[in-house]
């Protein structure tokens, strides 16, 4: 989450987020694949590719198990449009 609420904090969203963007490098979380980031001021559908970007990597996660209180999408997309200034 708090990857993800950085860039969203930054102005932007992944736009095209899962698990398989997302690396583990000597212990520190690595996003992949951001030429295609999305602008959330800019971009008309910026908060529709946040609200993708937070259902997909949290789905990911909850089918695995992860608690579904830590891996809610709706409060994700939430968190992440606060960190964007977007609410």
């Amino acid at each position: 989450m708090d990857v993800v609420a950085t860039l969203a904090e930054q102005g932007f969203t992944h736009g095209d987020l899962s698990a398989y963007n997302v690396l583990v490098h000597d212990g520190r979380l690595m996003l992949i694949d951001l030429p295609q980031a999305v602008d959330l001021a800019a971009n008309p559908l910026g908060l529709t590719y946040l609200r993708r970007d937070a259902d997909n990597i949290a789905g990911w996660f909850r089918a695995r198990g992860t608690d579904e209180h830590r891996a809610d999408p709706e409060k994700l997309a939430v968190l992440l449009a606060k960190a964007g200034n977007l609410m």
